[in-house]
């Protein structure tokens, strides 16, 4: 370079920027300045670059004659002895991209990762796309047959070319001295020893030599900048199949399947099955490979179902792999066998654990004896993932790795004091933290604990198995409640209190007290469905019988959730026991639900105005955990309902939206989808506004699914029918909302189905099953007769009219009669929504029978009493038909 410097006239500082800057392929900038190190070199010209001062003349550098003859002829590309692609890479164009910086910016880059990730194939390829900046070459040198240390620098010479007799590192180092060489050392785990001496001396020695590693365990040089090569990416659970051929384990999957059986073209059910393959396998490719290599012989689904045994199960057909890339549990006898009888001992204790873990866990299950170090070996060893969350570091093993190291446990003959240590120290964890679900808030504490629902569900599976012990599972079963509240994990929140119930007689003593505790949560597991009350109803004789106040506040609010009749009743018995402000104000909403069922709306206004506007005296981690939802955004949830019955439009939008946002916000799940269904969905569709309907729909839709709230599933189906209908697919959103209503009279709900009979039968009318609808009408009536929903009413003499206007005998003056009583009702119950819609449909039959004036006064005053919500669409449509008729 200098002696290019020395040719060069005038200021050069652009010269470089262009020349060198760009050209040097570690992408460092040539610094100028550090050329005044020596006297007689460039001076700096402030602003204007630099010059040459003194007498310089141009000469060649001279170079080692190994590194003379390791240079290819001039004009020739740099040599290599690197395997040409047999298959494109998939999924790693931005590793690719990552590794290439590295390289430019560091001498020492080490693919590390779990066996099977696919390191040599990324090395491979990156080495292939940098070779033409490495002007003496790339020389690969492949370790994985070698099993003597001494051996590693003979190998590296016989690959580049020189003699492996008396090869040491500092021989080797000699020969390439100033060459610019990439050397790629792949699969060093097993030799990381000798490696590491190796890379340091051609490092320190070889300026111009930069060196490739892959391997299990990172060489811990100075210098080295470790790659820790992912997994590829796999598909949640819920993506659809559209979704599923973007993810690169998939495509993957294809290629390789295709690859075999070009006739292969995968339906959406081979697709879904393909991506939880992909789950299973944690998106490591080698796994994947031999996957499709047993899905050309056995199907997609077929290996999908056999994955418990994928040890076994997969294997290479290819006849040139490597010994230990020929089935997976090759791939990890080979890692395990490099490990410390402690190391290995050790990963056996932590693959009881069945997904994250933290140090302190560990140290329960395993003692904490050389913990620290045992743990980061692994961790080198890319045997346990760590993963750095804010401040905190969680690790974990990938399932593969996991089902191999239980295997190991089970052989030794440790696994059930294992599994013991783990459950017993998930009882005492769960324990500990149970009066934090009431103190911190429900997204603070989702963020601590969420992420341990697999461990307790593996705890809980040993402690209810045939070699468990029920007395531990039976207490953490009662400690996690709050956690399955908390994180609205109902089915399995069910399902474990059920198990727990089912395994009370094998208990040697009773527990009173656990045993309402247990039944406890089951009633509040099925809060809302009327097979809660029996679980209930015990809980409520416990609670007396142990004079248990808090039990039985909370069994009353249970029973008045579950029953449809006596419920007012309920309400005066909970109020009466109450000793706090909150509980009070939970009274308060139990009475503004009531009344609003009973049609008592400005009673019921009143208690939930009482509730909304004291919002702050109710915890809302407190009111979730001891009540199942946030009773404040419950409160002003209903009061929305409330206030658009009344025909307060503008103000029941706003309420519920912000109750909806509200809820987001404090991210319990259930509350979310108890306020859309309740309150969010029903305001939206009521007012016809389209485009709320499907952003509250979409909402509902969305954390119904994340979260698994099938009920909540059942209730989408009616109001997406329900959306369906306005916008004219009126035999589309029938069937939906048949669908819907069918499931949750199934599920044996207590309210809230009766306004979605009147809308599902309305919809029968229009699409001409008029007699489907009128039955359903019918025994709507009944319910009404024998329960305390009352309010809807109204509704039903409205549809019962326009059915009968519908019928093939088109009785309008019986249908008049029944828009009459529904005008009486609604304004009975102060009702104006109700109300107007009564009106419309008796204007709509007044004006058929060419009583256009008798039209008119009916809709006319009860328009005109609406204050707000005038350009909402149902009043736009109300205001158009009056517009008409006085036309």
């Amino acid at each position: 370079m200098l002696a290019e410097l020395a040719h060069a006239k005038g200021s050069w500082g652009a010269d470089i920027d262009r020349r060198h800057w760009a050209a040097d392929r570690r992408g460092r900038k040539f610094d100028p300045s550090s050329l005044a190190a020596d006297h007689a070199l460039p001076m700096s010209d402030s602003g204007r670059g630099f010059g040459l001062f003194g007498r310089w003349k141009a000469r060649r550098q001279k170079e080692g004659q190994a590194a003379a003859n390791m240079a290819p002829p001039s004009g020739s590309p740099p040599r290599s002895n690197l395997p040409a692609a047999t298959a494109s890479l998939i999924g790693r164009r931005s590793d690719l991209q990552q590794l290439r910086l590295f390289l430019s910016d560091f001498r020492i880059v080490t693919l590390t990762g779990a066996g099977g990730i696919g390191k040599t194939t990324l090395a491979l390829e990156l080495a292939r796309s940098v070779l033409p900046e490495f002007r003496d070459g790339i020389c690969l040198v492949e370790l994985a047959a070698l099993t003597d240390p001494q051996s590693v620098p003979s190998l590296v010479a016989t690959a580049l070319g020189r003699s492996a007799t008396g090869a040491t590192a500092d021989s080797l180092a000699r020969a390439i001295n100033q060459a610019n060489i990439l050397l790629v050392l792949d699969n060093c785990e097993h030799l990381a020893d000798a490696c590491a001496r190796l890379v340091e001396t051609i490092v320190r020695q070889c300026p111009n030599a930069s060196m490739l590693i892959t391997s299990r365990e990172v060489m811990r040089v100075d210098g080295e900048r470790v790659f820790r090569v992912s997994p590829l990416h796999v598909p949640e659970s819920r993506t659809t199949h559209e979704q599923l051929q973007g993810y690169s384990a998939v495509a993957l999957f294809l290629a390789r399947m295709q690859a075999q059986d070009d006739r292969f073209s995968p339906t959406p059910a081979d697709t879904l099955a393909i991506a939880d393959i992909c789950r299973q396998l944690d998106g490591i490719p080698l796994a994947i490979e031999f996957a499709a290599a047993r899905a050309t012989t056995l199907g997609v689904r077929q290996v999908s179902l056999g994955l418990a045994d994928r040890l076994e199960l997969l294997a290479s057909r290819r006849r040139t792999s490597l010994p230990r890339h020929r089935t997976l549990r090759a791939a990890l006898d080979w890692s395990y066998e490099l490990l410390a009888e402690s190391e290995r001992n050790l990963l056996q204790h932590l693959s009881i654990f069945a997904g994250l873990f933290t140090y302190e866990d560990a140290a329960a299950i395993s003692g904490t004896f050389h913990l620290t170090e045992r743990l980061s070996e692994l961790v080198d060893k890319s045997l346990v993932v760590a993963e750095t969350m804010g401040v905190a570091t969680r690790y974990r093993l990938l399932e593969t790795t996991r089902l191999y190291a239980l295997e190991k446990l089970e052989a030794a003959g440790n696994f059930a004091s294992v599994a013991r240590q783990h459950a017993d120290y998930y009882r005492r964890l769960f324990e500990r933290i149970e009066p934090e679900w009431q103190l911190r808030p429900t997204g603070e504490v989702q963020e601590d604990y969420a992420w341990r629902r697999h461990n307790l569900s593996a705890a809980l599976d040993w402690a209810f198995s045939g070699t468990g012990d029920v007395s531990i599972g039976l207490a953490l079963t009662a400690a996690a409640v709050p956690f399955w509240m908390q994180t609205s994990s109902l089915g399995e929140w069910r399902k474990r209190v059920e198990q727990a119930i089912a395994r009370l007689p094998a208990c040697e003593t009773r527990d009173a007290r656990r045993e309402m505790k247990l039944y406890a949560a089951l009633g509040a597991a099925l809060v809302g469905f009327r097979r809660a009350e029996p679980a209930l109803e015990k809980v409520l004789m416990l609670a007396r019988e142990l004079r248990d106040a808090e039990q039985e506040l909370l069994s009353l609010y249970g029973l008045w959730l579950a029953r449809r009749t006596g419920t007012l009743e309920l309400a005066r018995q909970f109020q009466s026991i109450t000793k706090t402000r909150a509980d009070q104000l939970v009274a308060d909403r139990m009475f503004g639900v009531t009344q609003h069922l009973l049609g008592n709306h400005h009673e019921a206004r009143l208690h939930l105005d009482r509730v909304v506007s004291a919002r702050s005296a109710l915890s809302a981690s407190s009111t979730i955990i001891r009540f199942r939802a946030n009773q404040a955004l419950a409160g002003q949830a209903f009061l929305a309902r409330v206030l658009w019955v009344q025909g307060h439009a503008e103000q029941a939008i706003d309420t519920v939206t912000t109750a909806v946002q509200d809820a987001i916000e404090a991210g319990h799940a259930l509350s979310i989808c108890q306020i859309l269904a309740y309150a969010g969905c029903p305001i939206a569709l009521w007012s016809e506004d389209l485009d709320l309907g499907e952003h509250f729909l979409g909402l509902s839709r969305d954390y119904t699914s994340k979260n698994e709230l099938g009920i909540f599933a059942d209730w989408n189906l009616c109001h997406f029918g329900q959306l369906d209908m306005l916008r004219g697919n009126v035999h589309r959103g029938v069937e939906m909302m048949s669908a819907g209503f069918d499931a949750l009279r199934a599920s044996g709900r207590g309210f809230w189905m009766l306004d979605t009979v009147t809308e599902l039968a309305s919809g029968l009318g229009r699409a001409g099953r008029v007699e489907e609808g009128m039955a359903l009408v019918e025994e709507a009536f009944a319910t009404v007769a024998t329960t305390d929903e009352k309010w809807i009413q109204p509704e039903l003499w409205r549809i019962r009219g326009t059915l009968l206007r519908q019928g093939k005998a088109a009785l309008s003056g019986q249908a008049d009669s029944c828009f009459h009583l529904a005008l009486d009702g609604a304004r009975q119950q102060g009702a104006l929504f109700l109300e107007l819609r009564a009106a419309i449909a008796l204007a709509e039959s007044l004006h058929e029978q060419g009583r256009l004036a008798e039209a008119i006064g009916e809709l006319r005053p009860v328009y005109a009493r609406f204050s707000e919500g005038q350009n909402l669409p149902f009043l736009r449509s109300a205001k158009t038909l009056l517009n008409s008729l006085e036309a």
